[in-house]
């Protein structure tokens, strides 16, 4: 039986994993299998002395950390990178003997990119070199970096920005705003845009956390997010800078006060012509109006 050929991914030459790791063992197994492949594994003990390397200016492309070992230092680690403008863009997974739901949503809110079951060095190392050549692939395929006015977003990261602050989405978040921005301009319908978050699997993912989420990525982007139009009976787009809203400058006019203003003076000019409604009836026509156009506008938006 013939031994398999030893994969090759030249996109990883030169690279530098930062192993933070309590089992020796597993540290020289690891450093012995990503030698191969030409990536430098810097492997420490613990993920104090990996948190110091980087400190100390350290730019791996890389950063694996064992969370059952280090715990909180390792949830430390990932905020660590997240925190510095010079690795903000590296890559961190943390590694468990089990992914129990609690523990992954800690790390991912940490910073964390992904998390996985700790297994065999080999493995990992060839997962590692894959990795590199996923995302080299995709830097020569698609714009990392989605902008739109003050917002950016960086789509291998996730990580999306306001004016040059992090507007603080979530993966999920992250992800309706890719597809979004992506199709800028285009309707999206909410099946349309659950694939185009998690690929042919979302269709088993509700309608209705299309809409959950939308709400909540509104919120987050404040002034900007009014640039994610519901399109009635259909789904949603991104309206691109250079686009007018919806509805035009009659509708626009017509939300808030400005609508009931309107609504009312129109009526008075009516009941100065024909004289034929009392003020009873006036009130409750224009009441009844506002409140159409309130019910309209909320669908809008």
């Amino acid at each position: 039986m013939h031994e398999p050929a030893p994969l090759r991914f030249p996109e990883s030459d030169g690279r530098t994993v930062l192993l933070a790791v309590a089992d020796a063992a597993w540290r020289d197994a690891a450093r012995d299998a990503f030698a191969p492949l030409r990536v430098s594994a810097v492997c420490t003990p613990d993920a104090a002395t990996a948190l110091a390397l980087v400190e100390g200016g350290l730019r791996p492309d890389l950063v694996a950390a064992d969370l059952d070992a280090f715990g909180a230092d390792a949830l430390a680690l990932c905020r660590a990178v997240r925190a510095r403008d010079r690795v903000r863009h590296t890559p961190v997974v943390l590694l468990a003997a089990e992914l129990r739901p609690a523990a992954v949503r800690g790390a991912l809110a940490a910073g964390a990119d992904d998390c996985a079951a700790r297994c065999a060095p080999e493995a990992f190392a060839l997962l590692a070199a894959a990795r590199f050549r996923f995302a080299a692939l995709a830097s020569r395929t698609a714009p990392d970096r989605l902008e739109s006015g003050p917002l950016v977003l960086e789509q291998e990261s996730g990580r999306a920005y306001l004016d040059g602050e992090p507007a603080g989405l979530s993966p999920v978040e992250s992800l309706m705003l890719a597809a979004l921005l992506r199709n800028a301009g285009r309707t999206l319908a909410r099946g349309e845009l659950l694939r185009e978050m998690h690929g042919e699997g979302g269709g088993n993912v509700r309608d209705r956390t299309v809409d959950t989420t939308i709400v909540s990525l509104r919120r987050k982007l404040g002034p900007v997010g009014a640039r994610i139009e519901t399109i009635r009976g259909t789904g949603y787009r991104w309206r691109p800078e250079d686009a007018k809203p919806r509805g035009g400058a009659w509708r626009r006019l017509l939300r808030g006060g400005a609508g009931a203003l309107l609504v009312a003076l129109g009526f008075a000019l009516h009941a100065g012509v024909a004289g034929s409604k009392s003020h009873a009836e006036f009130a409750e026509s224009a009441e009844s109006t506002e409140s159409k156009s309130h019910a309209e506008n909320a669908e809008v938006a």
